[in-house]
């Protein structure tokens, strides 16, 4: 048996549409033996190791000046 837990993404526009998907915890493992009721199997995953990439500045809506992210937004940002 594989098991996997993933983090997928999919940004799309008119024109243009991304897919990301990242493998957090990939496992092979023999299944149950023929007859076997109660098998399990755990897996667990640090969510603390799920980060996205910030970009450093953003843009203004009315000016369309960039402006630079505060180091607590990146990191907010970064954990979401």
């Amino acid at each position: 048996m594989h098991f996997s837990i993933a983090n997928s993404g999919l940004w799309s526009s008119v024109e243009h549409s991304h897919d990301i998907t990242r493998h957090l915890i990939e496992r092979n493992e023999r299944g149950p033996n023929a007859g076997e009721a109660d098998w399990k199997s755990e897996m667990s995953v640090d969510l603390s190791q799920i980060k996205y990439d910030v970009q450093e500045d953003k843009k203004n809506k009315k000016t369309g000046e960039r402006k630079k992210l505060s180091p607590e937004d990146q990191f907010m940002m970064a954990s979401v």
